[in-house]
């Protein structure tokens, strides 16, 4: 009898062992189909309220499976080829999240699981044509409306931390901040995202900047190539509204300050056509030399160097080795203070 006992007391303690184990409460689950997307290893980068976490795991022929932990709903960045962010998903333990999108258009995506992931797919999808523009100004002012309409929503908190560009005015973005409520200010998408901005730039200045080759303004091909210079100053942009007084001041006192042949200043326009490019150097003309990059932001020059947001700025030496990545032109400036005029 007590062998019967202790018989059935295991079998129901190996049962409950397995219902836990099956239920995946512990954990939560991506499940993906990237068309396109081939055989190679992918990052996920996330925050679990105690660290950032990177996890890997290995699509082949297009599909992939990542299990990952956070006892609340945190913001995972899928990251193909080291640097390359393939998309976002919002997950907590407990989730099965379905992912099916397009390597070559990725806001082609569809998601099932959570409420908050479908949520950022489909504001994602319906405003493409803004967020694919890199167009600082009208980024932010698409998250300010989203953030004003929906106060106490954490998908408000991922976007803020997925696309609104503070380096403009600091002092406003704090306030646009603050009219979150504050369990939305306190979730794990705000801290853990920045976490992994700052870790995954880290990475991204591993890229070296290798010779250009660009349309210029006379209508024929041109070739940039860092060794030319002891410094060089990339300046990506798109549009006037990326060259406003303040750039243009900045880099033409850079361009008087320092000889050429110290300082090389490249001004790549990101339009979609040369038309556009050669209208916004003309309404707003700066020193260095103006190139147009053929592709825009989808060119394979683009991506390898991840220039995610416009204005933005790499400063290298003669070798392509990148020193400062980012929005700052004063930073440029600092970097720059150890190099003789």
């Amino acid at each position: 009898m007590k062998v019967k006992y202790l018989y059935n007391l295991f079998a129901a303690l190996i049962l409950v062992v397995l219902v836990s184990a099956c239920s995946g409460g512990d954990s939560f689950r991506i499940k993906g189909k990237v068309e396109g997307l081939g055989t190679r290893n992918l990052r996920f980068y996330y925050y679990d309220g105690k660290a950032l976490q990177v996890g890997l795991a290995s699509a082949i022929n297009d599909e992939f499976n990542f299990e990952g932990r956070s006892d609340e709903e945190t913001l995972i960045t899928i990251v193909v080829n080291q640097t390359n962010v393939l998309t976002h998903v919002i997950a907590e333990n407990g989730d099965d999240i379905e992912l099916n999108m397009s390597l070559n258009d990725d806001k082609n995506i569809s998601v099932k699981g959570n409420d908050d992931a479908k949520s950022l797919v489909e504001f994602i999808t319906s405003n493409a044509k803004i967020l694919d523009s890199k167009n600082t100004s009208s980024i932010n002012s698409l998250i300010e409306k989203q953030i004003a309409g929906n106060p106490d929503s954490r998908l408000s908190a991922a976007l803020f931390a997925i696309y609104y560009d503070s380096s403009i005015n600091p002092v406003h973005a704090d306030s646009v901040l603050m009219t979150m409520s504050e369990k939305v200010l306190n979730s794990r998408f705000i801290s853990g995202y920045q976490s992994m901005l700052a870790r995954f730039e880290s990475e991204k200045m591993s890229e070296p900047v290798l010779p250009l080759t660009m349309y210029c303004e006379k209508d024929s091909m041109t070739t940039f190539n860092p060794k030319n210079s002891v410094r060089n100053l990339l300046v990506f942009s798109s549009g006037a509204d990326s060259r406003h007084d303040v750039i243009k001041n900045i880099v033409d006192s850079l361009a008087r300050k320092y000889d050429k042949k110290k300082l090389a200043i490249v001004n790549i326009g990101l339009e979609n056509d040369t038309a556009a490019w050669k209208n916004t150097i003309r309404q707003e003309p700066m020193s260095g030399l103006n190139l147009w990059m053929p592709g825009s932001v989808a060119s394979p020059v683009i991506r390898r160097l991840n220039i995610s947001r416009i204005p933005m700025y790499i400063l290298c030496d003669s070798t392509g080795r990148q020193i400062y990545r980012g929005e700052s032109l004063n930073a440029i400036c600092d970097s720059l203070s150890s190099l003789t005029e």
